[in-house]
């Protein structure tokens, strides 16, 4: 499967990172907290129908699954991201019966503000605003152009669980733009993993 591929991928991520050179991982920890780069997977779980939408011409309840494998470069301000995601599309709309879906690929760009350190070690929350391009393959049967976008905004938190792993969970609204221009709710669950590298340079904020 598709998302049995971004899984491999992951795992491929961290033994490198864990067969970095130790001495690499003491120098980054002297110096300020999220002036690394790092690699997420993360899996979504869509909802076109939640209580707060009132998305009437979708055709049913199912949740929608994406799995996003990201690229982020942190400081201790922000982060910016780049990513890619393969997922399914359960509810596209009427033209839809209860069990068609779509595949669904996906091209992200995101910034992160980080907004407050909790008392909890390496605890943060951030802001999200991003763009995501869609591509859908089976969009032509709602009598849409297999190739949307949307903008999307919200919150997120993430923790350092190990020296080199962390947690997050992010909660965005996404609103579609063009001809399926319907309002969705996205929650993420996932980890990143820092790279290190043998020179790192601090930068100067």
């Amino acid at each position: 499967m598709k998302e049995t591929v971004l899984f491999s991928l992951l795992i491929f991520t961290s033994l490198v990172t864990f067969a970095q050179d130790k001495k690499n991982i003491e120098y980054d920890k002297l110096h300020k907290p999220y002036s690394y780069k790092s690699i997420s997977f993360g899996t979504g779980i869509m909802s076109f129908n939640p209580h707060f939408l009132d998305n009437r011409n979708n055709s049913n309840n199912l949740r929608s699954m994406i799995s996003e494998l990201s690229f982020i470069k942190m400081n201790r301000k922000f982060s910016c991201s780049i990513g890619a995601g393969i997922g399914s599309i359960r509810n596209m709309g009427t033209e839809f019966g209860p069990f068609e879906s779509s595949d669904l690929y996906r091209l992200k760009f995101s910034l992160n503000p980080k907004l407050v350190k909790l008392f909890f070690y390496e605890t943060y929350i951030y802001g999200t605003v991003g763009y995501n391009f869609d591509y859908l393959s089976n969009n032509y049967k709602a009598g849409y152009k297999a190739l949307n976008s949307n903008v999307n905004a919200g919150l997120g938190i993430s923790c350092r669980a190990l020296s080199h792993l962390n947690l997050f969970y992010q909660f965005t609204v996404n609103q579609k733009l063009g001809q399926d221009y319907r309002t969705f709710s996205q929650n993420t669950f996932g980890i990143s993993i820092p790279i290190y590298f043998k020179v790192l340079v601090t930068p100067d904020f």
